[in-house]
């Protein structure tokens, strides 16, 4: 009986239509917490970076340079 409830509610295209759109929303919020943790692993990476070459001496300008940042992108993760 479960199986015969199953094959209808397939055929049913307003359901059908409702989960592809659900599925099509949830791999867009997946895709954008993937790219927003990409972005923060950057950030982090860049963190260490920056004190590592805070503790060398390293002038914010350099920095700045060698992250291909801008001087406030450096300072805001200061």
């Amino acid at each position: 009986m479960i199986d015969k409830e199953v094959k209808n509610a397939r055929l049913n295209e307003e359901w059908r239509s409702e989960y592809l759109k659900t599925y099509v929303n949830d791999m867009d919020m997946r895709r954008e917490g993937y790219i927003e943790g990409e972005k923060q692993g950057e950030r982090e990476r860049d963190r260490t970076l920056i004190n590592q070459w805070l503790q060398k001496g390293k002038a914010i300008t350099e920095i700045a340079d060698d992250l291909g940042k801008s001087e406030e992108y450096v300072k805001s993760l200061i």
